[in-house]
């Protein structure tokens, strides 16, 4: 693997050159004032399933697939992390993550492709491969394990809005008042909805596993050997130990470099968006009023309602009025 001290071939990769057209629309969007329609076509593509139906319409999925079902801004990066450095026994290095784990569709050039055969050289072999697509577009119905995470919607709110006007420079652009009415009565709240939907149907399928936000931040080590055994892997209590140091937030959060996205070019080379902002919970109330908590709230639950889910919405995330 690269040095992991060079971050430069990942972290300024040439699609984001002022000459291209995704950097071209931000920078007119932050200068026109056409913030929040480039924010609404963003996340129409980033949120958009169809795309990984092509993606996986022709490939056969192995029995050491890790499909990294996680919605945006729900912990992907933990749970890639909690993989790789099992796979690699707590020895894994990489200038960024995403020279071991696969990322179909992804923008970025750096990024290793679904059909490297380079995770064969982990001491356990895992095909870590990033997807944030709901799980009826996945192949679910296969040998390939899904390790998911479920995440406060009010928080994923909260945390999206930071990532995304910081990464691309959109803060004067787009304020926190139409972020949010964007988030909740638009594509967000009911793709976050379907998502965690489909993954709590899928909860008691022997290939998926899944995390709570919350209790990775309450009981890091407990939910690490519970994912160590669903991926099959048996650590030494040394193995353990680093594992689960490379997998704490102080220790991710010193190497940003290996999970955060590219510096843009049109920021000037400044910083994007921070890919670990706080690792928090309970935290959604810096942004978000408690009316707009309460919206939330009462929407997330009529929906899934509408789904017949049964997702325990009001015990997780609900909380009693003050």
């Amino acid at each position: 693997m690269s040095d992991p001290r060079d971050t430069s071939t990942f972290r300024n990769p040439p699609w984001m050159s002022l000459g291209t057209p995704v950097s071209v629309a931000a920078w007119a969007a932050r200068t026109l004032g056409f913030g929040v329609p480039f924010v609404r076509t963003l996340a129409t593509k980033m949120l958009a399933p169809d795309q990984y139906r092509a993606i996986f319409a022709n490939y056969e999925p192995l029995p050491e697939d890790v499909f990294v079902a996680v919605f945006s801004k729900s912990g992907t990066n933990w749970a890639m992390q909690m993989a790789a450095q099992i796979a690699w026994r707590g020895q894994a290095e990489f200038a960024h993550v995403h020279e071991y784990v696969a990322w179909p569709g992804s923008p970025f050039t750096g990024v290793v492709p679904l059909t490297d055969p380079g995770w064969r050289a982990a001491p356990e072999p895992r095909h870590i491969i990033k997807c944030s697509a709901p799980l009826e577009v996945l192949p679910v119905d296969s040998p390939a394990r899904f390790l998911c995470v479920l995440r406060d919607p009010k928080e994923v709110v909260v945390s999206a809005y930071h990532f995304i006007m910081d990464s691309f420079g959109l803060r004067e652009a787009v304020s926190a008042a139409s972020w949010i009415d964007f988030a909740i009565e638009g594509l967000l709240l009911d793709a976050w909805v379907s998502h965690a939907a489909q993954v709590w149907d899928a909860r008691d399928r022997d290939n998926v596993h899944v995390l709570r936000f919350e209790s990775l931040k309450q009981d890091l080590g407990g939910e690490l050997d519970e994912v160590s055994a669903f991926l099959g892997v048996q650590l030494t209590r040394g193995e353990r130990a680093a594992v689960l140091e490379r997998c704490g937030f102080a220790w991710m959060k010193d190497h940003e470099y290996r999970f955060g996205p590219p510096i843009l070019r049109f920021l000037g080379g400044r910083p994007a968006g921070k890919m670990l902002r706080k690792g928090a919970s309970g935290g959604s109330g810096e942004l978000l009023s408690r009316q707009e908590q309460d919206r939330i709230d009462a929407l997330a639950l009529e929906k899934l309602d509408a789904l017949g889910s049964d997702l325990p919405y009001r015990d997780w995330y609900v909380s009693p009025p003050t």
